[in-house]
């Protein structure tokens, strides 16, 4: 956008030096006029050379960010627009260091930890990612302006997804110990399990105090409820989603299958 503006203050350089070419060619000799139409000739064909280089960078915002990089390659906000666009093309790994880099430069800006979060879940890395958005939350709740807004809500939903899913592979480990008679290990599996279930579901409601029609998180912690058999808890949000999207295939499923229960 600078740029752009750099055109207003162009306009009288540019009439000047026309004004002096073609005083130049109209009083000048012949010798004058050869030398003049050469150096035009030289000009315009390293700014055609030059445009045609630059056009290059333009040919999209990645390679635009890149030329950025090569001459500021610290800026935060186009580490965080290149991560995001190799997120994506769901290029996690290529992804995470421009993430990483964007939390190094700007720390204190909560949602950067959102997006390093995101992809250190998409790579399977849960514990980080848990950290990250827990540090989020920490910077987005030390504010009155940032603890209620919509990408707090985002934040939360995507931490109780994350602790759900481990809460699932604790539940696993846990039947795996009780099978092979560890069972030392079985409870304390269990009960990591269920603490995190239990947050997962603290941050599911949080969210839905911010948003409270919105269908994914009433049927995220609705299925997460049934998972724990409390249906009638499960039912309520399940119910609210299909008001909301009728036929959501998931809350539907769910729904379906807590009342085939109820009536054997």
């Amino acid at each position: 956008m600078a740029d752009h503006l750099q055109y207003f203050a162009d306009i009288s350089l540019i009439a000047l030096f026309s004004a002096g070419v073609a005083h130049l060619w109209s009083t000048g000799g012949r010798e004058i006029r050869i030398a003049m139409a050469t150096i035009i000739l030289v000009l315009l064909a390293a700014m055609g050379s030059y445009t045609w280089a630059r056009a290059g960078v333009y040919r999209d915002e990645q390679t635009l960010w890149q030329d950025n990089f090569s001459k500021n390659p610290d800026t935060w906000q186009g580490h965080n627009r290149i991560g995001q666009l190799l997120f994506n093309q769901e290029k996690f790994a290529e992804a995470l260091p421009h993430f990483e880099r964007a939390v190094e430069l700007k720390p204190e800006l909560a949602d950067n930890y959102n997006q390093l979060g995101l992809v250190y879940c998409r790579l399977q890395r849960f514990e980080e990612g848990i950290a990250q958005y827990r540090k989020g939350l920490q910077l987005k709740e030390e504010k009155a302006a940032t603890a209620q807004t919509v990408s707090t809500a985002t934040m939360r939903v995507n931490l109780a997804n994350a602790l759900a899913l481990t809460g699932n592979a604790f539940s696993d480990l846990a039947r795996a110990a009780s099978d092979q008679g560890d069972t030392a290990a079985a409870e304390a599996d269990t009960k990591e399990a269920n603490a995190r279930f239990t947050e997962a579901i603290e941050q599911y409601e949080k969210a839905l105090v911010i948003e409270p029609e919105h269908p994914a998180i009433h049927r995220n912690l609705g299925i997460l409820l049934a998972q724990l058999g409390r249906n009638e808890e499960a039912v309520v949000h399940l119910r609210k989603v299909l008001q909301l999207v009728p036929n959501e295939p998931s809350a539907r499923e769910t729904l379906q299958a807590i009342e085939a229960r109820h009536h054997q």
